[in-house]
């Protein structure tokens, strides 16, 4: 459990206000998700862009597009968000067409956390291990999804 780390000093979970974020450039939508959220939201590019926009007129243009689960990590590729899962220890998508779906889902994928993608397209992700405290009993992995 999140509450249960020894670098919590009041047993509370913490309070990340923003951690994954990924751009979709060509749709112009940059995508957000607070790790201790349950939802992924969006904001396009233009409007960040903007700089007569008011803060509440900004707030305006920002959509929540899917619940999603806590999330430490995200990725934009091939019309897809990549959502780490870090509760069910798998990766996820989310896509407008398909809703968010289970990509992979090992308990080997422990805290899966941040993304990247490979040269051939390849997508390599970590598992952070943050869950098991400051000396985790696994060695930190680093996997690939091959495309």
């Amino acid at each position: 459990t999140i509450g249960g780390n020894p670098w919590l000093r009041d047993g509370a979970p913490p309070r990340v206000h923003a951690d994954g974020i990924a751009l979709d450039a060509e749709g112009g939508w940059l995508y957000y998700q607070a790790l201790t959220g349950r939802h992924l939201y969006r904001v396009p590019l233009a409007a960040l862009d903007d700089a007569n926009l008011s803060a509440d007129d900004l707030a305006a243009q920002v959509e929540q597009v899917a619940e999603s689960g806590a999330s430490d990590g995200l990725l934009f590729d091939d019309g897809r968000v990549y959502i780490s899962a870090l509760e069910v220890d798998a990766v996820r998508t989310w896509s407008p067409s398909e809703g968010v779906r289970t990509v992979i889902q090992d308990e080997r994928i422990s805290w899966p956390d941040s993304f990247a993608r490979g040269p051939n397209g390849d997508i390599y992700f970590t598992t952070s291990l943050i869950h098991l405290g400051a000396s985790p009993p696994v060695p930190y992995r680093i996997y690939r999804i091959r495309r």
